[in-house]
């Protein structure tokens, strides 16, 4: 039998996994919402790079991108992309909360000469409105719209302009005024029934009721403890007239799980 001290031990380590399961937390609190494009008008500039841009699956080189000052849609500058290579280059923003079944809109203006498209990273790449390119070649902005509706909800969505075949004859492409819009409903972050809902949906989370020498909803697939060192303990408990007692006198570690 272990001692007092080791058997709060293990209750206390038990609490603090409940405490910390991923799925208490609200989703997307905290986190700006993909309509609420940060800088898409590029006129916010840190160390020639637009704040709020430079998301972490950007891969041209920083080299291809550029404030630009002589042509801008609105505002005083412009975002210059250069990549004359055939590839397609992600420039994306930084990360924005997404909501499946919302139906967004992406809006933004182009200018120059080369091949663009948008397409969206939430986990996966997703294409928005198509595989083909925005073929380019004009001094003139020109305005393209494209929806599509989110399959999935994700907390580090990025926004990504994907371009190819930038020609030095225009100065490349230019980008300004990105926009996003959404139709439908997205949940309240100041709404508390979301996080009641998900923790009281833990089953027998205070080891009341055993079956077969087993607390009920517990042992599950990745449980690695012997049957015979899980044991219902009555001599003290938090709440109720029982807690679950669990024995690993080894140093290797053993899972408990529901």
């Amino acid at each position: 039998m272990i001692g007092r001290r080791s058997r709060l031990s293990i209750l206390l380590a038990i609490t603090l996994i409940l405490s910390n399961i991923p799925w208490l937390v609200v989703a997307g609190e905290g986190i700006p919402h993909f309509a609420d494009l940060r800088n898409g008008s590029f006129e916010e500039w840190t160390d020639d790079i637009p704040d709020y841009w430079n998301g972490s699956i950007t891969n041209i080189p920083l080299s291809g991108v550029a404030r630009y000052t002589d042509s801008a849609h609105s505002g005083s500058s412009s975002l210059q992309l250069i990549n004359t290579s055939g590839t397609g280059r992600r420039f994306t923003t930084q990360g924005y909360q997404i909501y499946s079944g919302v139906e967004y809109t992406v809006s933004y203006w182009v200018r120059g000469k080369g091949d663009i498209r948008v397409r969206y990273h939430d986990g996966d790449y997703k294409d928005i409105g198509g595989t083909a390119y925005y073929s380019i070649d004009s001094a003139e902005w020109t305005n393209i719209e494209v929806s599509f509706t989110a399959d999935t909800t994700y907390s580090d969505t990025q926004l990504i302009l994907f371009v190819r075949n930038t020609d030095a004859a225009r100065d490349h492409l230019q980008v300004d005024d990105v926009q996003i819009t959404y139709v439908g409903e997205i949940p309240d972050p100041e709404d508390p029934e979301p996080e009641k809902e998900y923790i009281t949906s833990l089953q027998n989370k205070s080891f009341e009721i055993w079956s077969d020498g087993k607390p009920e909803a517990w042992v599950g697939a990745a449980t690695n403890f012997a049957a015979s060192r899980i044991l219902p303990y009555t001599a003290d408990s938090h709440t109720g007239s029982r807690a679950v007692q669990l024995v690993n006198t080894g140093t290797s570690h053993n899972r408990f799980t529901s």
